[in-house]
């Protein structure tokens, strides 16, 4: 049985979360329900919940929306003369 850190991610987790983050994005972008974002991005709805439901709100009518923005830290990489680079 192989031991890794309780705080690590798998790789299988890392997508399944970059999934979810599309999603909430495509929601913020396009304006179309959580739904019909999880199915462009092939993922569950109630996986997006799991992963990053705090960006998302229920309004008084049942509708699920993203909010408007978040605090989410991001790794962006930038083209550098000595390769790819990491950037925060």
């Amino acid at each position: 049985m192989s031991k890794r850190r309780s705080n690590s991610r798998t790789k299988q987790e890392a997508e399944v979360r970059n999934r979810a983050v599309h999603v909430i994005a495509r929601m913020r972008r396009t304006g179309i329900s959580l739904t019909a974002a999880a199915r462009d991005e092939g993922i569950d709805p109630r996986t997006v919940r799991h992963y990053v439901g705090a960006d998302l709100k229920e309004l008084a009518d049942g509708q699920i929306v993203p909010t408007k923005a978040d605090q989410r830290e991001r790794r962006m990489l930038v083209l550098t003369s000595r390769g790819m680079a990491p950037v925060k």
